[in-house]
């Protein structure tokens, strides 16, 4: 089971929820795997975050008006640290739970239901 750039709009209860369905939902050896926006670990790491995601886009041609309709969009957005999101799919039943690629604020993670 996949999941890519939604979790986020959920709420931490509604993310440690959805994993625990999505969980219950795999056969015994399923796999889920997240490709996710996520918080930075520490408040200053958040920011640095915002830095380079900024300074990414701006190279890539962005304008200013493109920045503040990506900003307005982002309001929704209810990142969680990689940690936390992890921690929670362990607590979901879930082994072998990592994040397998992270780069800033886009992460990959997920685990495996285990066979039995």
């Amino acid at each position: 089971m996949v999941s890519a750039l939604a979790i986020h709009h959920l709420d931490d209860s509604g993310k440690r929820a959805l994993y625990r369905r999505a969980a219950d939902a795999l056969a015994p050896g399923g796999v889920f795997v997240n490709a996710e926006q996520v918080a930075g670990p520490t408040p200053e790491l958040d920011r640095r975050y915002d830095e380079v995601w900024t300074a990414r886009i701006t190279e890539l041609g962005s304008d200013a008006e493109e920045i503040a309709g990506a900003r307005e969009r982002m309001r929704h957005d209810r990142p969680a640290t990689v940690a936390e999101q992890c921690r929670w799919l362990a607590e979901a039943g879930l082994v072998d739970v990592d994040c397998f690629f992270k780069e800033w604020r886009f992460a990959v993670f997920g685990g495996q239901r285990p066979a039995r």
